[in-house]
Order: C-alpha cells, then sequence, then structure tokens
C-alpha cells in the first residue's frame, strides 16, 4: 500500500511529501526502512520525515 501511494503521490506532483509519528515506534521502524529521512521534531515529540521525488525514485531503483 505503502508503494502503491507513493508512486500514485509523485505521479501527481515533484513536491516534498512529509510526515510526522512517534519516536520509538513500529511507524518509525516502517519509515525508516522505506527510506524516509528524518528532518527534525514536529509537534509534541513527534520525529518528521521527509521523501523527496528524487529519494524515492532512487529508492524504487
Amino acid at each position: 500500500l505503502h508503494q502503491l501511494m507513493m508512486d500514485w503521490y509523485f505521479s501527481q506532483s515533484d513536491k516534498t511529501v512529509w510526515l510526522s509519528t512517534a519516536p520509538k515506534s513500529r511507524a518509525e521502524t516502517f519509515y525508516r526502512k522505506a527510506g524516509w529521512q528524518e528532518t527534525g521534531m514536529y509537534g509534541k515529540g513527534e520525529i518528521k520525515f521527509e521523501m523527496t521525488k528524487a529519494k524515492w525514485d532512487q529508492t524504487r531503483s
């Protein structure tokens, strides 16, 4: 599902996409393994991740 969603998003836009999740969560581990880059903190202690189109293309090849 993640791959399908990201492929669709980057077929529609070249803009960087971001998300946040709780530290030490299963989601944090998932996004790191999927190639998302940590860019800092967001809100009340959540980790902010970003994915660029270039990074996604690199991850997919």
